[in-house]
């Protein structure tokens, strides 16, 4: 019974991870992917919307990262 309810809390968090990781993919690409994004440029050749994608892939590398460190 123990066991049950300590893989049960194992797969939880793996889940939270999973869920969040997806969550910066999709909100990544969405938002990397307006126009008002597109056309505003941050630096000469660097635009708004590099800049959202490469955050949020970043950030979904980086929460991988943490969940196969465990």
């Amino acid at each position: 019974m123990a066991s049950e309810a300590t893989n049960e809390k194992n797969w939880d968090w793996i889940g939270r991870y999973v869920a969040g990781i997806v969550v910066a993919l999709v909100l990544a690409t969405a938002i990397g992917s307006m126009e008002l994004f597109a056309k505003t440029m941050i630096s000469g050749k660097l635009s708004a919307s590099q800049m959202v994608r490469f955050l949020g892939y970043g950030t979904a590398l980086a929460a991988s990262g943490c969940w196969a460190s465990v």
